[in-house]
């Protein structure tokens, strides 16, 4: 490649033909240091979590204001919510609308991996 993000060889029958073909710059960008805090939620649209917990690990009936999709890498999880259970393997994930009231129990050394997204752009999802 020259440094215009051209390739430059040589074609069998032409001994200097040169090849060209479209590129894409890419760039290294390094992630933020900071930690983000509640006082960020309002400019975040989604955030992540993460979390391995051991057998029997349950986080408890909680309710927030964010839509939330949740899975687990391994193991198996069960979701509670008022209007019923779900039991999800590692190739499923559960979504949960904001303010729904909900708790989550895994069977097995689970690795819960969950994506939230702010109450208003739901559209987004």
């Amino acid at each position: 490649m020259n440094g215009e993000g051209r390739e430059v060889g040589r074609h069998a029958s032409h001994a200097s033909a040169v090849v060209t073909r479209d590129a894409i710059s890419l760039f290294c960008q390094p992630m933020s240091r900071k930690r983000r805090t509640v006082a960020d939620e309002p400019f975040l649209l989604v955030r992540t979590s993460t979390a391995d917990l051991g057998a029997g690990g349950v986080v408890a009936s909680h309710v927030h204001d964010w839509h939330q999709l949740v899975h687990v890498r391994s193991g198996l999880m069960t979701v509670r919510t008022g209007a019923g259970s779900w039991i999800a393997p590692p190739t499923w994930a559960i979504w949960i609308p904001a303010g729904t009231d909900h708790g989550i129990r895994f069977t097995g050394a689970s690795a819960l991996r969950t994506c939230y997204g702010g109450a208003t752009p739901a559209r987004y999802f």
